[in-house]
């Protein structure tokens, strides 16, 4: 059996009409399967704990057509135990699609559904873990990532993004990127720096001044293809950070362009560590968001490593 969780609005339709081209796939190779859709009321995480909770055999395939988003409220349908029993294959429909990038997937989606349905090959991925380490009323303590979590610029560009009016109108007409151009060069200017403080595995402790915002990374890409930390793997049982501090508006707008191809390592302002385990504490609440997904600000959080957590279909 393979559970289908698909996301039908994703990039304004592209889940939808994927989905009937997967689902002819499916019936044409007499594959047995069964297909949830999220809607306004119904997310994805709800749907996963259903299936889990349902289904007790230690081999549960899943999988799912949507966004980065999709795959984040996937994950926190996850119990700890459930990691060890899920293989997920994944289909990428969303307008960032940076998993899908960082796992070189084919540009031809039929041809990714097809080697997928059938491959036995599996990577054991790295998930990254956030917790809040203050209070906050959120019903929730932590959130799992696949790809990246963020604190200050990054996130507050996703927040507004994601309740932009404009943003399903240009997908529609397959100028969504323009839309994050925009917001990122509005919170270029909008987003306030701080004083922050990281504090990595061995107890060392990195202060900054002015930070615009802290990523940690599971993977090379974040934002869209922007590749704040080239030599991410999400197999090595560590996590990326990047952080950008002390630079200008006008500053960043010469580096984001070096982001797409990794150029922006080394230049001033910006630093780049691993680390399994590191705490961000700011001195000002910034929204924090994990694969794009904002759900409250915060000043003090925590980002693990989970290695080796998930199989991951490749």
């Amino acid at each position: 059996m393979i559970y289908v969780i698909c996301n039908p609005a994703s990039r304004s339709g592209q889940g939808k009409r994927l989905w009937k081209k997967t689902k002819m796939i499916l019936k044409n190779d007499k594959l047995e399967f069964r297909v949830y859709k999220t809607t306004l009321n119904r997310s994805a995480t709800t749907i996963t704990r259903a299936i889990l909770e349902h289904d007790n055999s230690s081999d549960i395939r899943l999988m799912v057509l949507g966004g980065d988003g999709t795959i984040n409220e996937v994950l926190q349908g996850f119990s700890d135990v459930d990691f060890e029993r899920v293989i997920l294959t994944y289909i990428p429909t969303g307008s960032s699609n940076d998993l899908a990038r960082a796992n070189e997937y084919d540009k031809n989606m039929i041809t990714n559904i097809c080697h997928l349905l059938y491959s036995e090959n599996y990577k054991y991925m790295d998930i990254g873990v956030l917790t809040y380490n203050k209070e906050e009323t959120l019903g929730y303590s932590k959130r799992y990532f696949a790809v990246s979590t963020g604190i200050g610029y990054d996130a507050a560009v996703c927040q507004e993004v994601n309740t932009s009016k404009l943003k399903s109108i240009f997908n529609k007409i397959g100028l969504g990127k323009i839309i994050y151009l925009c917001i990122a060069l509005k919170q270029l200017f909008e987003t306030p720096r701080c004083n922050m403080e990281l504090t990595i595995d061995n107890g060392e402790t990195i202060k900054l001044d002015k930070c615009l915002f802290a990523s940690v990374l599971n993977h090379k890409f974040q934002g869209g293809g922007l590749m704040f930390c080239p030599d991410a793997v999400a197999d090595d049982g560590v996590l990326d950070i990047c952080y950008a501090s002390g630079v200008s508006p006008f500053r960043v707008l010469t580096l984001l362009p070096l982001c797409y191809k990794g150029k922006h390592v080394g230049k001033k302002g910006i630093g780049i560590h691993t680390a399994k385990e590191v705490r961000i504490v700011s001195d000002i609440p910034l929204y924090v968001h994990t694969d794009g997904e904002v759900k409250t600000t915060a000043t003090d959080i925590t980002v693990k490593v989970l290695a080796g957590k998930l199989r991951f279909t490749v």
